[in-house]
């Protein structure tokens, strides 16, 4: 039976569980409002939109993908990322939460313990793929500049990265389908870790262009600091909850066998910690330019569809 201390414990690990995840599931609208306010998506970076809607797709489920994909139209390429992309962190998410058998092969690798996943993670996961594609999707009707694309190398990418989904996916199954298997087989857990550590590089390059955007053209107007400030709250809670589970469970390596949580919102750092740290990184580089490089003297202006078309990015 449980301690009382142990029960406790666990009861703060829950509120702080669900505390981050309305942080960070909050963190989504204020920059779909402020585009929806200024018929705008000028100062935001499309790469980073691009590189989002692909990251939280690993969080998202097959029928929202396969939906929303469908109803853009969006090109083939596309369309191939939408439908892998719930493969990703969202496998990851459903696989350590839901299945018997991945859960069994990480007891198996970390003496009986449990997957560091909760419940609220799907919950966030699949709110943050709606969020990200409707911000997304108003890149195509609100205006921007003539220069503001997803950039080819963003592209290539994705492209690369949809194939090596596919081909992690083939070796998981050829190697399941073998009779006579080994423990350096490649397992469904790992097929997990390694969706998960891609949704982790994706959380860190997703970041890079905005920050690059924002330096370029000396302002952070168009890019919304609430949502900096609601990230940077979910990353420290996500944190606090990450070392609190590790402490009480006394699996201190649960903090590195889910990459996808610790770097990033990001197989070095843990699951949670890795979102976590990441997220954290940025969201002070976000603060530094709004509050310190770069403040903002102007209000926001809305963007008359008649305007003529100026470049913001050099």
């Amino acid at each position: 039976m449980s301690s009382p201390l142990g029960v406790f414990g666990h009861g703060v690990s829950n509120l702080l569980g669900w505390v981050y995840t309305l942080a960070w599931g909050v963190s989504f609208y204020p920059q779909l409002t402020l585009n929806y306010k200024r018929k705008s998506v000028r100062g935001l970076s499309l790469d980073f939109l691009a590189l989002n809607v692909f990251g939280e797709q690993f969080q998202g489920s097959p029928f929202l993908s396969s939906h929303l994909s469908a109803k853009a139209e969006v090109t083939l390429t596309k369309l191939i990322v939408w439908l892998l992309g719930f493969l990703c962190y969202s496998a990851s998410t459903i696989g350590l939460l839901l299945s018997s058998v991945v859960r069994k092969e990480y007891g198996d690798r970390h003496n009986g313990g449990v997957p560091n996943v909760r419940f609220n993670d799907l919950i966030f996961a699949v709110h943050a793929l709606v969020l990200s594609t409707l911000t997304w999707l108003q890149s195509f009707y609100y205006k921007r500049d003539v220069t503001q694309r997803v950039s080819p190398l963003t592209r290539t990418v994705l492209t690369l990265l949809s194939m090596s989904i596919i081909c992690l996916l083939f070796w998981t199954l050829d190697s399941e389908s073998l009779s006579s298997r080994h423990h350096d087989y490649f397992q469904w857990i790992d097929l997990i870790t390694a969706l998960s550590t891609i949704k982790v590089w994706i959380s860190f390059a997703k970041y890079l262009p905005q920050a690059l955007l924002n330096w370029r053209r000396k302002s952070t107007v168009g890019w919304s600091i609430q949502n900096i400030l609601l990230d940077f709250t979910g990353g420290v809670l996500s944190l606090a909850q990450m070392v609190l589970d590790a402490g009480l469970d006394n699996d201190w390596g649960s903090m590195t066998s889910n990459p996808g949580k610790l770097l990033s919102r990001p197989q070095w750092f843990p699951h949670s910690s890795g979102i976590a740290i990441l997220s954290i990184a940025f969201d002070v580089v976000f603060l530094i330019q709004h509050y310190v490089l770069y403040p903002q003297t102007l209000p926001y202006v809305r963007v008359d569809s008649s305007s003529e078309t100026d470049s913001l990015i050099a």
